[in-house]
């Protein structure tokens, strides 16, 4: 029997594409694992390099919020800091800068928000204390009622340029709207109610003024008091203004056969 040309010869070919896409297919992928990996340690250089510096053992950190003591912060307001720092040292600290961030409470690593520095650049003697003023303001639009990190940095030297760090303040804190304000959904709500206790009046008012226009329509019919006289004589008849016996005498008259009363 003789070989069909193109068949047996065809297969191999079609392997070998095959194989070699499925060869490019790993590499690829390959590649990118290479890259995500390189790219790690670069994300977290930051944080390694933050926990670096280091507190002095003679510096004392306290931190008060004086328009917050229960950790509630109001949202679009401005958060006033202060830090207590205290020197107890026989080296002259110089409190550099102040740093402010808010993080995520999963994973710290994560910044939802990152505050520009403040420079106090001032001088603490040894045994000496001072107390620096600190001011951020939040996003507005953080969502209410859930709580995020708010960390707290400050840095300083001492007379040998040795650098120093203290977090003196990493905790959850709680964001609230505003007392005065009035919110979104309880508006919504207060009109839509106000709207259907509007629709349901209207409705009721509706039905009740066609049942009065129904009964007083048959009323009439019937004879009802308030019906309408059937002719001008009984009109006048029934006009309660009318003097006594006036009425009555041109009815004597009119029935009399056109006769004048004298």
């Amino acid at each position: 029997a003789q070989e069909t040309p193109g068949v047996t010869g065809g297969k191999p070919f079609l392997d070998m594409r095959a194989a070699a896409f499925l060869a490019l297919c790993i590499a690829g992928i390959v590649l990118l694992g290479h890259i995500h990996a390189q790219e790690t340690p670069e994300a977290d250089a930051a944080p390694e390099d933050a926990s670096s510096v280091v507190p002095s053992p003679n510096a004392h950190t306290s931190v008060l919020f004086p328009d917050s003591l229960d950790g509630k912060f109001v949202l679009g307001q401005v958060v006033d800091i202060l830090l207590g720092f205290h020197n107890d040292g026989d080296r002259a600290f110089n409190v550099t800068t102040m740093t402010a961030s808010i993080n995520s409470p999963t994973d710290f690593n994560f910044f939802i928000q990152n505050f520009t520095a403040y420079h106090p650049n001032a001088i603490v003697a040894p045994g000496e204390q001072a107390t620096l003023p600190f001011k951020i303001r939040p996003d507005p639009n953080f969502e209410p009622d859930r709580e995020v990190v708010l960390a707290l940095t400050v840095k300083y030297t001492n007379e040998a340029k040795e650098s120093f760090g203290t977090v003196f303040f990493n905790s959850t804190i709680l964001f609230v709207e505003p007392s005065s304000s009035f919110n979104t959904t309880q508006f919504f709500s207060f009109i839509s109610l106000i709207a259907l206790a509007a629709l349901v009046g209207f409705i009721g008012y509706k039905v009740l003024r066609h049942f009065n226009v129904v009964k007083g329509n048959r009323g009439k019919r019937r004879g009802a008091p308030g019906a309408a006289p059937a002719s001008v004589e009984d009109f006048l008849l029934s006009n309660p203004n009318r003097p006594n016996g006036e009425w009555q005498g041109r009815r004597v008259v009119s029935s009399g056969g056109g006769k004048k009363k004298r």
